[in-house]
Parts: structure tokens; C-alpha cells; sequence
């Protein structure tokens, strides 16, 4: 017997990538704000903003020598109740 889970999403995700801030740096910025619905009426949603900025390492192609900073902050509230937050 197979069970489906039929449930609904709404919501926006944002992805800004900037070649070059005023100093030069790229930057990528990550706006999220998502519901999900079940249809026995449970919800899940995730909402927030991540920035990274990449500091050190974008004009060579070595991996190893990248620096990013990744600033941010996001809610997540799971389908059990339990709620995340990262400020």
C-alpha cells in the first residue's frame, strides 16, 4: 500500500550575485522566505538572508587560498514543532 504526502509551498528565494562591490570583492546574497503546507493542515517554513562575501582568492584559480565572510541570519520552524534560529 503506498501512503502520499501531498503538501503545497510558497513562497520567494532571491539570489543576487555582484561581480564587484565598491572594494572590488564579489559578493553573493541569498534572501529566502518559503512555507510549506500539508494537507493535514502541519507547516514548515524557513525564512532569512545570507550574504558571502569572497575576500581573498577570486583573481587566481587556486581553491585552496579563497577567504569568504558569511554574515546572515534565517528562522527554520520543522514539522515536529522544533524551531531553529541563527542569528
Amino acid at each position: 500500500m503506498a501512503v502520499l504526502i501531498f503538501k503545497n509551498t510558497i513562497g520567494r528565494c532571491n539570489i543576487l550575485k555582484e561581480l564587484s562591490k565598491d572594494n572590488a570583492n564579489p559578493q553573493f546574497t541569498h534572501d529566502l522566505n518559503v512555507i510549506i503546507f500539508w494537507l493535514n493542515g502541519v507547516l514548515a517554513f524557513r525564512e532569512g538572508i545570507r550574504i558571502r562575501e569572497w575576500l581573498q582568492g577570486f583573481d587566481r584559480s587556486i581553491f585552496g587560498d579563497n577567504v569568504f565572510e558569511i554574515i546572515g541570519d534565517w528562522t527554520a520552524s520543522f514539522v515536529n514543532g522544533n524551531t531553529h534560529i541563527k542569528k
